[in-house]
């Protein structure tokens, strides 16, 4: 429902950053509880699924699922371009930071086409 001209920001998480530093399972600590994080990648659909316990002193575990879908900037320029945008600017950070392959980021800043 964007008019022509009309800017949209896009700010998702980085696919190549997150997969550079995936760890399988990990423990953390939180106040009042542990939690545990089982974290796998499915490179044919590019989900990473994610199963969080938590992990109380006097109450029962608490267990969580989710699946988050991680796009390419390709993909994210392609689509925008499918959809009627054209991007603008990308950037890797809130600090608007150059994007790289590094980025915690993925900020594109898009303009809806004629």
């Amino acid at each position: 429902s964007l008019k022509k001209g009309g800017v949209f920001l896009l700010d998702t998480i980085n696919r190549e950053f997150v997969l550079k530093g995936l760890q399988r399972r990990r423990w953390y600590p939180r106040e009042g509880f542990f939690a545990l994080e089982e974290t796998i990648f499915d490179p044919f659909t590019s989900r990473m699924e994610n199963t969080r316990t938590l992990v109380f002193e006097n109450q029962p575990k608490k267990e969580y699922f989710f699946s988050v879908r991680l796009y390419t900037l390709t993909e994210m320029i392609s689509n925008l371009k499918k959809t009627g945008f054209t991007t603008e600017r990308i950037f890797g950070d809130f600090d608007l930071t150059e994007y790289s392959l590094q980025s915690p980021r993925l900020i594109i800043l898009a303009k809806k086409s004629g």
